[in-house]
């Protein structure tokens, strides 16, 4: 409950940074919705036009970080598709859609163009202990990248407050898969 609800104060970060720079503010607080690309189904409230700037940097960490949220949501979708409604692999692969919308709304903050592939991810082993070493290596790929991009990105508050957030967030994951 605690992650969420540092997810949800980014968010509130991320919103009012989004303001504070000039543009629009998000639908709940009088704008539109739109979908972002890549979070099927996802309905974000970014900004129309962000007047924050951004590097290449921060660009590259979205990127890769989208990148790996995606992989890892589309593994454990696989995993789930072989058997079943399985914990952790259902309620994590939910959690990694909120992770993308997260990242999502702090690439529109900065006008940066998530990619537009298709994640397939890793194919479901075989045998439940397999797929969660799978599960315990996927995070930890993401924990590293985390890792790696929040010193790289501390100058803009929105992006390390959601970085962090996400990278607890990885973190329960792990424990979870560690559990299991």
């Amino acid at each position: 409950m605690a992650r969420v609800t540092r997810i949800i104060a980014a968010l509130g970060v991320l919103s009012v940074g989004a303001a504070a720079c000039g543009s629009a503010a998000p639908s709940s607080l009088g704008g539109t919705p739109s979908t972002v690309p890549g979070t099927t189904g996802s309905t974000l409230n970014p900004s129309p036009a962000s007047t924050m700037v951004s590097s290449p940097v921060l660009a590259e960490a979205i990127g890769k970080l989208y990148s790996a949220e995606a992989g890892a949501k589309a593994t454990y979708n696989n995993i789930v598709l072989a058997y079943g409604e399985v914990g952790p692999f259902a309620t994590i692969a939910n959690a990694e859609q909120k992770h993308m919308a997260t990242l999502a709304q702090v690439a529109t903050n900065h006008g940066i163009t998530l990619p537009g592939e298709t994640f397939t991810g890793s194919a479901a082993p075989s045998g439940y202990t397999t797929a969660c070493q799978l599960g315990s290596t996927t995070e930890q790929t993401i924990i590293a990248l985390y890792n790696q991009y929040i010193p790289q990105v501390t100058s803009y508050k929105d992006a390390t407050t959601a970085f962090q957030s996400l990278l607890e967030a990885s973190q329960n994951h792990l424990t979870a898969f560690q559990r299991c």
